[in-house]
């Protein structure tokens, strides 16, 4: 009961605000009203006979809501207004393209004529009146939201006792009204919006009845635009507001718009005026060029950067059922193509859509809008940043604007020399927006029909290079074979994708996120079978990572283990992938490389491989050096006493063998191998097997035995290990792979 009690006390009045002579604001502690306290100011006079025709539609409008079974019709009817003016389904549904009215102008029509058979016997009379008046007249009636009937007027509290919005720009950081008053001014702004509604649904209703017979696509039209804007309004007003967090649209509007008046007239009332006053003049106004979209609304509530998602609600009956042949203005489907982009972008950042709503959907209406207009092109190029944020749906945005371009290249005579410039733009065009969307075939089209021949060849080293930062081999792969004013696309290909690579810096090259063009250039000569080509690509490309490995060391960067095990793993790959390249070569005498004088065999290439597969391993050791350039410009003497310090003696002796192997036997019986074998042994091995026999230098650190010629100290080191083997068991050693 308590609760009841405080309940009730939310319907008291707590103030009165005076509006005008003839209104005054109720203000509850949950609410607001409008009271009319007199006769309606602002009626028009009843020059066209209209009065009788609104006290007619709005004793229809009472039969409907006194009948259940046609109130029942009405909630269909209604839900299927606030159903289109929620998804500007006008212009996303394509309802102009499939009949000339919506779905609901025919149920509007069956409910007008059965609530005409409620009415009284004057109404044959009336509607005689409305058959007499001519089309230009119907529709000044039927757009009006004030009627020249007084009675009418007070039923709905209609009033236009205001101007309009004043000119100028609005400042709201000068406005501080106080809460009560915004929110009393947002309550009477709803409820003349609706009020209007209710009269253009009243005259619709009449209208459409009394023209059931003649099947008049006009009028049909004429009441979609006028109730389906209206309806739009009326919602677009409790919808959460994009410029002011937590407030609806009318209560920023009531917010801002209170800044603009002096506050003897910054009243509920005379706001509200203004701002139907306002809002309702883009039915009355002819459709021009000279039309700017919304006037005075178009910085409080219409404008694409303040309101967008209204705004498309509002132009979208305004430009789907223009009247006229000509259709909405240029201004108008403008804008109206400007926020379906800006709503497309919206579903690209929440990656999806409602019902049939896409982004690709919006922008291909948006497109359709703008056909007629010579900076269609442009002006959708201009607005693919607002589709970054989802790559798939750029992509489908860029198949949309390519389109629009096809047909603008389909309007130009190719043989019409004046004309040879704009074409040549459009085809410029073609290839930036195939590219960025990643269209490689319409990308290599546009490059193809490049009118100038220079032209042609700058548009497919374009299209080369934006495949290779794609990260897509296949997809480079895939653009060929095509021949093109005699030149190989493939051989194109390769020698930019060579240019590009030569030219990357250091930095570039072992960058985590940069594409490695020497993989791409490698997989292009692979691909066609050119071997050696594919070899040199890897020879290249490994002197290139070793020689950035190197300065990024000596400038004390990339030390950190993650960037020293990647480096090391592209330096290990292309050396594996240069030796299998080179031993693919058809012809054994054709398997070498010349490298700046150097001559790299078949044999080299294999060495090599090994070794950098060695120091690959070597690199994960937690006792290697920091950095990949530390490792791979040691010697290989350094690379030698490095693994076998780090127990990694099979691999020290195997690289020590393959060194043996190149270089031959040394003046005076000894090679790399024996060498290598003394160092291991003596220094490594021997102190491990035979603790007992070490001798302590002059710094307490044990040195290898003395006074013996190497031939014996290497047989005694090999006895030594046997027996230490035999007593210990075999040790674990790490081993490094073989070929």
């Amino acid at each position: 009961s308590a609760v009841r009690v405080q309940e009730g006390l939310l319907d008291e009045p707590v103030g009165l605000e005076a509006a005008s002579s003839a209104e005054t604001v109720l203000v509850r502690c949950g609410s607001s009203s409008l009271l009319a306290l007199g006769g309606a100011e602002g009626a028009p006079a009843d020059e066209g006979g209209t009065a009788p025709l609104d006290e007619l539609s709005l004793s229809l409008l009472e039969s409907v809501l006194s009948d259940p079974a046609l109130r029942g019709d009405l909630v269909s009817v209604e839900a299927s207004l606030y159903s289109a003016a929620s998804r500007a389904s006008c212009l996303v549904g394509g309802w102009g393209d499939a009949a000339s009215a919506p779905d609901f102008a025919d149920g509007l029509q069956r409910l007008g004529v059965r609530g005409c058979g409620l009415l009284g016997p004057d109404y044959p009379s009336v509607l005689g009146r409305l058959a007499e008046m001519d089309t230009e007249s119907v529709k000044l009636w039927l757009r009006s939201p004030l009627s020249s009937s007084p009675a009418v007027n007070s039923a709905l509290s209609l009033s236009l006792s205001a101007d309009g919005m004043p000119d100028g720009d609005c400042d709201p950081g000068d406005a501080g009204p106080d809460e009560d008053a915004v929110l009393a001014t947002a309550a009477v702004v709803a409820a003349k919006a609706e009020s209007a509604r209710l009269i253009y649904l009243a005259r619709s209703a009449l209208l459409l009845a009394a023209t059931s017979g003649s099947d008049d696509p006009d009028a049909a039209g004429e009441c979609a635009r006028t109730l389906l804007f209206a309806t739009s309004l009326s919602w677009s007003l409790q919808s959460p507001s994009r410029s002011r967090e937590g407030r609806t649209v009318a209560e920023a509007y009531a917010s801002e718009a209170r800044a603009l008046f002096p506050p003897s007239l910054a009243l509920p009332s005379h706001l509200a005026d203004a701002f139907v006053s306002s809002a309702f003049q883009f039915l009355c106004d002819d459709e021009s060029d000279a039309d700017a979209g919304f006037g005075g609304l178009s910085y409080l509530l219409a404008s694409p950067d303040h309101e967008p998602v209204v705004a498309l609600r509002l132009l979208a009956p305004l430009v789907e059922y223009a009247p006229g042949d000509a259709g909405a203005s240029a201004e108008r489907r403008r804008l109206a193509a400007e926020c379906l982009i800006r709503q497309a972008s919206e579903l690209a950042r929440r990656r999806g859509g409602g019902g049939g709503e896409t982004p690709r959907e919006l922008w291909r209406i948006a497109s359709g809008l703008l056909r007629d207009s010579p900076r269609r092109v442009a002006f959708l190029t201009d607005r693919l940043d607002a589709m970054e944020s989802d790559a798939d749906a750029l992509s489908l945005c860029c198949g949309v604007v390519h389109d629009a371009v096809q047909e603008a290249l389909s309007a130009t005579d190719p043989d019409d020399e004046p004309s040879a410039p704009a074409a040549a733009g459009l085809w410029e065009t073609a290839l930036d927006v195939s590219l960025r969307g990643r269209m490689w075939d319409e990308a290599l089209s546009a490059a193809l029909s490049a009118p100038l021949r220079e032209r042609r060849g700058e548009g497919l080293a374009r299209l080369v290079l934006a495949v290779v930062d794609s990260g897509s081999v296949a997809d480079l792969i895939g653009l060929g074979p095509v021949v093109a004013d005699d030149v190989d696309l493939l051989s194109v290909a390769s020698a930019v994708v060579e240019d590009a690579a030569l030219g990357l810096s250091g930095d570039e090259l072992l960058g985590r996120d940069h594409p490695n063009h020497w993989d791409f250039l490698y997989a292009l000569r692979a691909s066609r079978g050119e071997w050696r080509e594919a070899a040199r690509a890897m020879d290249l490309c490994g002197r290139a990572l070793a020689k950035a490995a190197i300065a990024q060391s000596s400038e004390g960067r990339g030390r950190d283990g993650a960037t020293k095990t990647r480096v090391m793993d592209d330096i290990a790959l292309a050396a594996e992938a240069c030796r299998h390249a080179l031993g693919q070569v058809d012809d054994p005498d054709r398997r070498y490389l010349l490298h700046r004088g150097e001559v790299v065999l078949e044999g080299d290439a294999a060495r090599r491989a090994f070794r950098a597969g060695v120091l690959r391993d070597y690199a994960r050791d937690p006792h290697s050096p920091d950095s990949a350039g530390d490792i791979v410009s040691s010697s290989t003497v350094d690379t030698i006493a490095a693994l076998a310090g780090a127990g990694y003696v099979d691999a020290a002796v195997s690289l020590a063998l393959s060194e043996s192997t190149r270089d031959g036997p040394r003046p005076g019986g000894t090679d790399e191998l024996e060498d290598s074998l003394g160092y291991i042994l003596c220094e490594h091995l021997v102190p491990l097997a035979c603790p007992a026999r070490e001798k302590e230098g002059e710094d307490g650190a044990p040195s290898p035995p003395a006074g013996r010629s190497r031939i014996v100290q290497l047989k005694d080191a090999l006895a030594a290990a046997r027996a230490a083997e035999g007593r210990r068991g075999p040790s674990v050693v790490p081993r490094a792979p073989t070929e």
